[in-house]
């Protein structure tokens, strides 16, 4: 099997006693499996190669320089930890090896690992999750590789390839069709590209992804899966199948809950995973949440998230001229969600009440959300009733589309046809909007701009606090209609 097989036998030896890998379905005839049954636990677990598992969770040090150096292993430059071994039949001379750019004061990385078995007919499969972090106190940008090396060394042979998959054999029944499958949606994908073995080009596989600026905090998640088709031309056809369908309906999310019509069981993994994944569509998030909440009235500064006092000047939402106090605000949301939404307008004197708010961005799998937190007290020493508008500027100019507005919440599009180049997004009033004596309205002209509007009485060191939310959908019709399933799911309906 060449050199890299000879390899594999010492990473075996470097780590503790290997107890011998379950070979799965092996007592099974398969006569009708097309999916390869002899999938192996051997999942790696400690930097040198030790231990062997059907999954690994834990750090990554983000050295793979088996990537970089034409394919030829160096113990002390690589972190095995989430590679898997052989894969079964010798599927793999070491797979899943991962390489990010930068050093540890710089970002931390978080794997997720598992081997997926479901059955003759079902799934045989890899999957990993890589999660970086920017741990710095600068914003930096990240160069990603992911990759490694397939078990038929010079007997490689690449029988269907696009940008968002490659699927090789060994030309015979001997090996496993490998399937590996990156998704080819979202951020600067790189494209699949051999490196320079000691065996043929094609026996190694890595892909590079260029992860633009992310701010001090800030998460990307990447999701690679492989699939294994059984060693036969059935399982070749199941194998380059089983990736065009998962790229053209494949989705991260909750498979079992709210977006069951949205996801694929490779891609099941809830609301777990920190991070937006930026090389997989998903049916809320439509990438990265910039870090664009102001946090000066002036619009001079901004971050993640506002927590403080607030004045309650918003000329905008009055449809007059004037000043905006920006704080708590977001400016742009990423992707052009907003031309600055999160405005707030409160009537009376300083004198008369006191505000404080709190804004902030929540982004899961499931969500790529904003939240406002406005509480209003009543400072002076009389009943007082307060004008309380809260609202704001889409991002997409006069060509917002208005595709679904109410007492509890707008929906609001760019253009009326998928893909949408802006994110569908909803604003939230509430599910109290009658109680409350709420109207929707605009503060100003076209589709645009969305305000809100309710009176609310208050007696003398009484308080009262709204909250409202704003929803961002992926791009396309799926997007939307998640981001209205979101929408009513909160308010209840």
């Amino acid at each position: 099997m060449g050199v890299h097989s000879r390899f594999k036998a010492m990473v075996y030896a470097a780590g503790p006693c290997m107890a011998a890998a379950a070979m799965v379905g092996a007592g099974a005839t398969g006569a009708n499996a097309q999916n390869f049954l002899n999938i192996q636990s051997d999942i790696l677990q400690s930097i040198g190669g030790g231990g062997g598992g059907a999954s690994y969770v834990g750090p990554h040090s983000g050295l793979g320089d088996v990537l970089l150096v034409g394919g030829i292993p160096v113990t002390a430059n690589n972190d095995f930890r989430g590679v898997s071994l052989d894969g079964g039949s010798d599927a793999f001379d070491n797979f899943g090896f991962l390489n990010v750019t930068g050093t540890a004061a710089d970002r931390s990385i978080q794997r997720r690992v598992e081997r997926i078995f479901t059955g003759p007919g079902g799934d045989s499969a890899f999957r990993w999750a890589d999660t970086i972090t920017n741990t710095s106190v600068n914003f930096l940008p990240f160069s990603v590789t992911f990759g490694g090396d397939l078990g038929s060394d010079s007997g490689t042979t690449v029988v269907s390839s696009a940008p968002g998959h490659r699927v090789s054999t060994d030309g015979g029944p001997f090996d496993p069709p490998v399937a590996l499958v990156i998704g080819g949606s979202g951020i600067n994908v790189g494209l699949i590209s051999p490196y320079a073995g000691v065996h043929s080009a094609n026996d190694g596989l890595r892909v590079t992804y260029a992860i633009p600026t992310l701010a001090p905090g800030q998460s990307v998640t990447l999701i690679h899966v492989v699939i294994l088709g059984a060693q036969n031309a059935a399982g070749q056809t199941y194998a380059i199948n089983r990736a065009v369908g998962l790229i053209n309906t494949g989705m991260i999310g909750d498979v079992t809950g709210e977006s069951a019509t949205f996801g694929d069981p490779l891609l099941d993994y809830g609301c777990e995973l920190p991070g937006p994944v930026v090389n997989w569509f998903t049916p809320h998030s439509p990438s990265i949440t910039q870090a664009d909440v102001l946090t000066s009235a002036d619009f001079s500064t901004q971050g993640t998230n506002y927590t403080g006092p607030h004045t309650g000047t918003s000329a905008f939402l009055l449809g007059v001229g004037g000043t905006n106090d920006g704080r708590g605000a977001v400016g742009d949301g990423g992707f052009d969600v907003f031309d600055g939404f999160g405005y707030l307008s409160v009537s009376g004197l300083p004198a008369d009440r006191s505000i404080v708010r709190d804004a902030r961005p929540i982004t899961t799998q499931c969500d790529s959300a904003w939240r406002w937190v406005d509480t209003i007290t009543n400072i002076s020493g009389a009943l007082q009733t307060f004008d309380v508008r809260f609202g704001g500027n889409l991002g997409s100019d006069s060509t917002t589309f208005q595709q679904f507005a109410g007492e509890m919440f707008r929906l609001s599009t760019e253009g009326t046809l998928a893909p949408f180049p802006d994110p569908p997004f909803a604003v939230v009033w509430g599910n109290n909007a009658e109680a409350l004596k709420a109207s929707y309205y605009q503060p100003g002209a076209g589709n645009d701009n969305v305000g809100v509007q309710r009176m609310i009485s208050l007696m003398p060191g009484e308080s009262a606090t709204f909250v409202h939310f704003g929803l961002a959908g992926g791009r396309s019709a799926t997007g939307l209609t998640a981001t209205r399933t979101r929408a009513l799911n909160l308010i209840g309906q």
